[in-house]
């Protein structure tokens, strides 16, 4: 990854806040983002169509979207990225549910989190202070200085603890605490260096999970507050920068008349809701579509996703000009004083030619927030917000244009901000991700165009209550229509205040409750309520003590004064309910009930809000004070209703549903390059998952995006895991996901790119790198309950309620097929084979065209639309972390996996069903107790040396362990002939088939079909070397039906030869031998000529 980056200023962290930690609070118009997914891959194929050889050169290995650690404890866990909207007079949180829980961190997001993690582990004494230690004067060190000021109890140690720690001279934990020691021991800390030397990332990484893990993080008020204070001044800044785009016009305008005032005002609120709403709520797609093209590696697929927003953005702007060029007439038709109604067609007329640029500007700030770089737009507005102002004084008053200067002033303000954000791409950052104009851009609108549409609604219902009294207030007179301006405007501006501290305190809490920190989330949450309460107070005793004044400053009307002043108390009064009610919506966004904020805010506002207003103000005749009651009313139920239930809320719950959402987001999206060990633990992460949705979800993954999916969080495939009685390693249970930074998902290219390498990878599945041996080892079954007859059994042995998922390929599948057959279960356990091919993602089904030998071979009947069988394993335990084998038997009443074992479950079909069989059946015994030491004894060398001697010969990697393995392989054979050749017969133990008869036929069948040739089993073959062995495998095969009929030739050669690629690479499937099994009566040549 490389060096962090260390942020430039504080600016630049606050304003990367704004896209952190929320979702929208309308989830219901989330958008699918396997909608995003499908374009940036198509646009991926095509850009690659038109220039290969460009793309093969880009840079994989840069700053392109690291994407977010699921280690269960990082603060980065609650990371998500919002569109924010500040244009309106009341910002909002608008996120397409496209957007993952985890988008993609930047170097820049990632060091934040970083520094985070830092700072809480120096403050409990997990880590030496940054500078390094000096006594003072009184043999106190200035770390302890800190925390004695800092209050935080687990920094305060009494003297003589420290001064044991200090009196070392030569000590290199001097710097440390004595729990310090306990995690990341090994490391030693250097006193003279900042941090003590352990400064980093991997040694944080390590040390902050540690502290987690032993419950060893806390934090305190002084702390968050500390934080808070921190990041909301210049996020304050940033929304009123942006805010005053639209109020310096008021300022301006209202000096020249109360008609003017309220024409501005009028034609603001028009042009709000029916352009600037419509482009920012359309532009949020951006945010799916950037953040993934990114993500993704192919970093110009940004600038073309911007260049296809500003073409589509430029395209509504034909109908939105139209609007507003027709305006007048419109205005006219709604708002009875005619005068206002010209005075702001002209205003929205003027806004015509600011439109282009402010299209612009919004796609714009996705494409470099995409990049990380949140602070270019800070800085664009720090140098438009103030050149706005100025104009605006300048054109209405200097060059006594009058009020159409207020209009023109906006336009070039509106074509300045695109132009600055180009000057500071072009110059300063962000110029990697423009690969320059493209026709491409002209193509593929229809995601883009499905993925703005939930924006659009989620921004329109923000703005409408609100600009709709602006509207009302037009009823009534021209007077009030000016007073309404005014008091919209400085609640407007009052709002800016604690709705960024709510974007700061969401987000911190977002962060602790995503690191499992729910104690630290609680204390932000506490102090994010005081904070709102105290600006909310603030706000009440600032609006009603300056209420005769602060009306002068819009306007020298006497009357609008006059109104304004009188009104202005209950606005006042609310201040500290809107305040509450931020705060508490921050804190929903932050626990993640954020749908719990939307679906109150929408009731209060629209149900209970605009009804009170109307009633008041036009039933009662309350005038523009009725208006204003409605929202009064509304905030304070708001305030109420969301603080109840966040006081109500466990935020342990919340803990928990973050690690669903992420586990739901990393199925989702997956994360591309993972083998071994690191998938098999972050499919172990996902414990707390909701099951059905998480298959769900990877089934609807393997669906949208086969070419990627292929090559997304695959653990280890192998045939099967069955393996001899053995118990489940214990490290199943841990719960922790080893590794840091993961790269990004979609990397198709890269893909394409490392096929040529894919045998090698497979091979290595297949034996361990790290094991020098080159020796196969196979692993532990997992699944290992059973089917039992005892009263309260959990899986009962009834008629019909399980089911076999088997291959006719695999030999350990084919014994639950004979014992089936032979007890006669046709009727109890009903099955389905798989497909033989068996590729990255393990076994498959067929599809319902496809003509595959073996009966039953079809798609899954109980699982419709999973097309795999690791589909089921995941929608049972979604942190499965085995392999996807054969047989599975699975309870269909319970829909549990019940086993995956194959000794096992055989055995469970000698006896538990036998209560239920015809007596012909019942009698049959493959495991009769006079025998049980014989057969246990056989099946230990049989199993080892030729059961998996086959697999352990074919799949080696050394030239010593493929011999030991061979010869070891066949003098088990020359045992087993020698015991067959002694036996009184026909069957390995007498007259009756037992179990030794069953695991080793389906070893001896495949043996001259396959594993002579393609596991280089070749000393012998069965038919020409071993005659007893092979008059005993066509005594089974031709006269018992259970054997026979449940072999299938075909499948189990195709099997072995196109599936096992890095064995044979070309998938060639040789013809011989033919026959594959030789009737009863015939011996192949040389057998003959031996005879004769």
């Amino acid at each position: 990854m490389g060096p962090y980056n260390v942020p430039s200023n504080n600016a630049d962290h606050s304003a990367r806040l704004l896209s952190t930690s929320f979702r929208s609070q309308l989830s219901s118009f989330g958008a699918s983002s396997p909608i995003a997914e499908a374009a940036i891959a198509r646009d991926i194929e095509e850009e690659e169509a038109e220039n290969a050889a460009a793309a093969e050169d880009e840079d994989d290995d840069d700053e392109a979207g690291w994407a977010i650690n699921p280690s269960g404890y990082t603060l980065t866990e609650g990371y998500r990225r919002p569109s924010y909207i500040t244009a309106g007079a009341r910002g909002a949180i608008v996120q397409n549910f496209s957007v993952p829980d985890h988008g993609y961190l930047t170097k820049r997001e990632r060091e934040e989190a970083h520094n985070d993690e830092r700072s809480l582990l120096r403050d409990n004494s997990l880590l030496p202070p940054k500078h390094p230690r000096r006594r003072s004067s009184g043999g106190q060190t200035s770390f302890k200085g800190l925390s004695a000021r800092l209050s935080i109890p687990r920094l305060r140690r009494s003297i003589d603890e420290e001064a044991a720690v200090d009196e070392p001279e030569d000590s290199s934990v001097a710097a440390l605490s004595e729990r310090t020691a306990l995690l990341g021991a090994g490391r030693e800390a250097d006193p003279s260096k900042p941090y003590g030397g352990l400064d980093t990332p991997d040694n944080i990484n390590k040390r902050w999970e540690e502290a987690v893990t032993a419950g060893m993080i806390q934090t305190t008020w002084q702390r968050e507050a500390k934080v808070l204070g921190k990041y909301s001044p210049s996020l304050i800044c940033t929304f009123l920068l942006q805010y005053s785009l639209t109020v310096a016009s008021i300022f301006t305008v209202g000096h020249i008349g109360k008609v003017e005032l309220g024409a501005v005002s009028l034609a603001s609120m028009t042009a709000s809701i029916t352009g600037y709403a419509v482009y920012q709520g359309l532009a949020t797609s951006l945010d799916t579509l950037c953040a993934q093209a990114y993500g993704s590696g192919h970093k110009k697929l940004v600038g073309l996703q911007l260049q296809r927003m500003v073409y589509f953005l430029w395209s509504i702007t034909i109908p939105i000009a139209l609007v507003w060029f027709f305006g007048t007439q419109i205005l006219e038709a709604i708002v009875p004083e005619k005068e206002t109604a010209a005075l702001a067609g002209l205003y929205l007329k003027v806004l015509i030619a600011g439109a282009p640029g402010y299209a612009a500007f919004e796609s714009g700030k996705r494409f470099v927030q995409a990049q990380g770089l949140f602070s270019a737009n800070f800085y664009v507005l720090l140098v438009c917000a103030p050149l706005n102002a100025f104009m605006n004084w300048l054109f209405v008053w200097k060059f006594e244009w009058g009020f159409v200067g207020a209009p023109i002033a906006v336009s070039v303000t509106e074509n300045l901000l695109p132009i600055c954000l180009f000057l500071y791409v072009r110059f300063v950052d962000g110029m990697e991700c423009w690969g320059g104009f493209s026709r491409l851009a002209l193509r593929n609108w229809g995601p883009m165009v499905r993925l703005a549409l939930p924006g659009l609604v989620m921004v329109l219902a923000e703005w409408m209550a609100f600009e709709i009294l602006t509207l009302s207030a037009s009823w009534i007179s021209t007077t009030h229509l000016a007073a309404q301006s005014v008091l919209s405007t400085l609640t407007a501006i009052t709002y800016q205040i604690p709705f960024p501290v709510s974007i700061a305190a969401s987000t911190r809490i977002a962060n602790l409750i995503g690191a499992t920190l729910s104690d630290a989330a609680k204390t932000a949450s506490k102090v994010a309520f005081v904070a709102s309460v105290i600006i909310g107070v603030l706000n009440v005793v600032i609006l009603s003590s300056l209420r005769n004044y602060i009306p002068q400053l819009f306007t020298n009307d006497a009357e609008v004064v006059e109104v304004v002043a009188g009104v202005l108390p209950l606005c006042a009064a609310f201040q500290l309910f809107d305040a509450v009610a931020a705060c508490c919506s921050g804190v929903l966004r932050g626990i993640g009930r954020q749908e719990i904020g939307g679906y109150v805010n929408l009731i209060c506002y629209y149900v209970i809000g605009l009804p009170i207003s109307f009633a008041t103000g036009f039933g009662l005749g309350w005038g523009l004070y009725g208006l204003w009651a409605g929202p009064a009313l509304a905030l304070g139920i708001v305030a109420a209703v969301e603080g109840v239930f966040i006081r109500k809320t466990k935020f342990e719950d919340a803990v928990e549903e973050a690690r669903k959402r992420n586990a739901m987001a990393l199925l989702r999206f997956g994360f591309c390059g993972w083998t071994g060990v690191a998938s098999a633990k972050l499919l172990k992460w996902m414990t707390k998952a909701g099951h059905a949705e998480a298959a769900a979800m990877r089934a609807s993954s393997t669906r949208l995006r086969p070419q990627l999916h292929n090559h997304c969080l695959d653990p280890l495939n192998v045939t099967h895991t069955s393996i001899e009685p053995t118990f489940m390693n214990s490290a199943l249970t841990r719960t922790r996901l080893i590794g840091r930074h993961i790269q990004p998902t979609l990397r198709p290219r890269i893909f394409t790119a490392n096929m040529a390498t894919e045998s090698k990878k497979n091979i290595l599945n297949w034996v361990d790198p790290k094991d020098k041996s080159g020796e196969f080892k196979r692993q532990t079954s997992v699944f290992r309950n059973f089917i039992s007859a005892k009263p309260g059994a959990e899986f009962p042995p009834e008629k019909g309620r399980y089911h076999l998922y088997v291959s006719y390929a695999c030999p350990w599948a084919h014994r639950t097929l004979i014992v089936r057959k032979l007890k006669g279960l046709e009727d109890f356990i009903s099955y389905t084979s798989v497909h033989w091919e068996m590729l990255e993602k393990g076994w498959r089904f067929a599809t319902p065209d496809e003509k595959v030998p073996g009966a039953n071979t079809t798609p899954d009947p109980l699982h419709p639309g999973f097309t795999h069988l690791r589909d089921i394993y995941f929608n049972q335990n979604p942190n499965y972390e085995g392999r996807f084998t054969v047989p599975t038997l699975y309870d269909k009443k319970a829909k549990k996996i019940v086993s995956n074992e194959s000794s096992e479950i055989i055995r469970m079909l000698y006896y538990e069903f036998d209560d239920q069989l015809p007596e012909e059946y019942k009698k049959l015994d493959l495991f009769p107790e006079a025998l049980r030491n014989k057969i246990e004894e056989t099946n230990g060398w049989t199993y080892n040396d030729i059961n998996n001697g086959v697999y352990k010969s074919g799949f080696a990697t050394t030239q010593e362990a493929y011999e030991r393995n061979v010869k070891q392989l066949f003098a088990s054979l020359d045992r087993a002939e020698a015991h067959l050749a002694s036996s009184p017969g026909p069957y390995y133990f007498g007259e009756h088939i037992t179990e030794a008869d069953v695991r080793l036929f389906t070893t001896i069948i495949r043996f001259d079909p396959v594993y002579v040739q393609h596991f280089k089993c070749n000393l012998r073959d069965v038919r020409s070397g071993y005659p007893a062995i092979h008059r005993w495998l066509r005594k089974l095969y031709w006269d018992v039906p259970a054997f026979g009929e449940t072999t299938e030739f075909e499948h189990i050669k195709k099997h072995y030869t196109k599936s096992h690629k890095q064995i044979n690479p070309f998938s060639i499937t040789p013809l011989g031998p033919e026959p594959p099994i030789l009737p009863k009566d015939e011996e192949v040549p040389a057998v003959k000529a031996s005879k004769a």
